[in-house]
C-alpha cells in the first residue's frame, strides 16, 4: 500500500512540475515581442508575439516560411515549398474585420506610416520577419498581409540537398570549388526558387579571413548571424537619405572587401555591380530569370543604356563566372521540389570578341565528366588554387560526415553523368 502511495505521491509532483514549467514559459511566452525597425533602421515600436493572434503560431512555428492573408483566405507555405489553406474555422473565425484593423493599424504605427486611401501599401521589418500590407481601397478582396521570415538560419545542409535532390555531390563540390576560386556568381530562378537561400549556402565556404560585405534593402541575409567567426560588414540601404545600391557598391570598394554580396539585383545598380568585379573584388547576386543563359542580357536590360549595351555585355561575360538555375520539379506524388538545374560558365574573348556560355551541369545532371572540357580560362582559375577534380571539395566531404551522409553503396558512382553528349551546348549555342 506504500509503495502504491509513494508512486502516486511522484506522479502528483510530476505533473505539478510539468504544470508550473509551463506557466513560467507561458509567461516569458507573453514577454516576447518582436522589435520592428523604422526605416531608418531604428527600433521604435514593440510588439508581443500574442498580438499577432490566431497567426502567433504559424509565425512562431519554424517549418513555416510565409503566412499570407488575402482577405477573406489564410495561406502558409512550408519549406518544403508546400502550400496549404488553413481551413481549421478556429482559426479563420478569429480572422476578422476587427483584428485585421487592430493587426495592421499596429504594424502602420511601427513603420511610422498611415494606413489608408492615401497610403494604401505599408511594409515593416523586424528580426525575422517582413511584412507588406496592402490597403483594401486597393485590393478589392479586402486587406492582404502578407508575412514572410527570414530567419539568420542556413536552410540548406549538404546532407539536405542531396537527400531532397536538390544537388547532387558533385554538383555541391563544383559549386564550393567555385567559391574557392575566387569566381563571381549569379544565381538564377523565379519567384521562390530560393535564390537567396542558395546564395546563402555558397557563402559558407568563404573562409572567415576573407572580408564579406552584403548589401540588402531588406536584411535576409544576415551574414554575420549565421558566420559570427567571420569578417563582415552588413549595409542596408536607405530611400531616405539616398544610400541606394549603388552608393552601397562604392561605399563597400574602401572597405577592403574580398566579397560583394547583394541579396537581389534588380536595376541599375548592376552596372557598379560589374565594375566591382572588374577590380578583382569578388560577388554573390541573384536576379529573376528562367536560363542561365538568359543571365547576361537580363543584366545588361537592368542598366537601361542602350548606348553601352554592347561593352556591358561584354563585361558580364568576362566577370561574371559562374551562373546558377533554380528551378521546380514535381515527384510522382505532384509535389514541387526545388532542383539545381543548370550550372553555366560564362567567358570572353577579347581578341576575337567571342562570347560563350558552357553549360557543364544540365537537369541536375554533370555534362562534361572532366576539367579538361572547361573553357581555358575557368581551367586556369581553378588550377590556380590546384583544384584538379572539380567534382570533389574536402570541405563538403567533411561536412557531409559530421552530418552522418552514407552513400549508397549500390549506386557508388562517384559522379551522375548525364545521358547526354557535350553536343548538347553546340547544339543550343547554334539554337540561340
Amino acid at each position: 500500500m506504500a509503495f502504491f502511495q509513494q508512486k502516486e505521491e511522484k506522479v502528483t509532483k510530476a505533473i505539478t512540475e510539468v504544470n508550473e514549467t509551463r506557466q513560467e514559459e507561458e509567461k516569458s511566452n507573453e514577454n516576447n515581442v518582436e522589435r520592428y525597425r523604422d526605416s531608418v533602421g531604428n527600433e521604435n515600436f514593440i510588439i508581443p508575439l500574442k498580438d499577432f493572434g490566431p497567426l502567433r503560431e504559424f509565425v512562431e512555428d519554424t517549418r513555416i516560411t510565409d503566412v499570407d492573408w488575402n482577405g477573406t483566405d489564410l495561406w502558409i507555405t512550408n519549406i518544403e515549398n508546400e502550400k496549404i489553406k488553413i481551413t481549421d474555422k478556429a482559426i479563420t473565425d478569429q480572422l476578422n474585420e476587427g483584428f485585421i484593423n487592430t493587426f495592421t493599424r499596429k504594424i502602420a504605427n511601427v513603420s511610422g506610416a498611415e494606413f489608408n486611401r492615401t497610403n494604401p501599401v505599408v511594409e515593416a521589418e523586424t528580426k525575422e520577419l517582413r511584412i507588406s500590407m496592402v490597403h483594401s481601397y486597393v485590393a478589392q478582396t479586402g486587406e492582404s498581409i502578407c508575412i514572410r521570415k527570414t530567419p539568420s538560419i542556413n536552410r540548406i545542409t549538404e546532407k539536405y540537398a542531396i537527400d531532397t535532390l536538390y544537388a547532387s555531390k558533385e554538383v555541391i563540390s563544383l559549386l564550393a570549388n567555385c567559391i574557392k576560386a575566387h569566381m563571381n556568381i549569379v544565381v538564377a530562378g523565379q519567384p521562390r526558387a530560393g535564390k537567396t537561400e542558395l546564395a546563402k549556402f555558397l557563402s559558407t565556404y568563404i573562409p572567415d579571413e576573407e572580408r564579406v560585405i552584403t548589401i540588402e534593402d531588406v536584411m535576409e541575409w544576415r551574414y554575420k548571424e549565421f558566420r559570427p567567426t567571420a569578417d563582415c560588414v552588413e549595409m542596408k540601404t536607405n530611400s531616405k537619405i539616398g544610400f541606394d545600391y549603388s552608393k552601397g557598391i562604392i561605399a563597400s570598394l574602401k572597405q577592403n572587401p574580398r566579397w560583394i554580396m547583394i541579396a537581389e539585383t534588380r536595376g541599375q545598380e548592376v552596372a557598379d555591380l560589374i565594375n566591382s568585379f572588374t577590380t578583382g573584388v569578388n560577388g554573390i547576386t541573384t536576379l529573376h530569370t528562367d536560363s542561365v543563359r538568359k543571365i547576361p542580357q537580363r543584366m545588361v536590360n537592368m542598366t537601361n543604356d542602350s548606348s553601352t549595351e554592347e561593352r556591358m555585355l561584354n563585361n558580364i561575360f568576362e566577370f561574371v563566372d559562374v551562373g546558377i538555375m533554380i528551378s521546380f520539379r514535381k515527384d510522382k506524388n505532384g509535389k514541387d521540389y526545388r532542383i539545381i538545374d543548370e550550372i553555366g560558365f560564362f567567358t570572353f574573348d577579347p581578341q576575337t570578341g567571342t562570347k560563350d556560355c558552357r553549360i557543364v551541369v544540365k537537369g541536375g545532371d554533370v555534362i562534361y565528366n572532366s576539367i579538361a572540357q572547361f573553357p581555358s580560362q575557368v581551367k586556369d582559375k581553378f588550377e590556380i588554387v590546384k583544384v584538379k577534380d572539380v567534382y570533389n571539395n574536402k570541405l563538403v566531404n567533411k561536412r557531409l560526415q559530421e552530418q552522418g551522409y552514407k552513400a549508397d553503396e549500390k549506386k557508388a558512382t562517384r559522379r551522375r553523368y548525364a545521358a547526354i553528349s557535350a553536343e548538347y551546348n553546340d547544339a543550343i549555342a547554334e539554337a540561340n
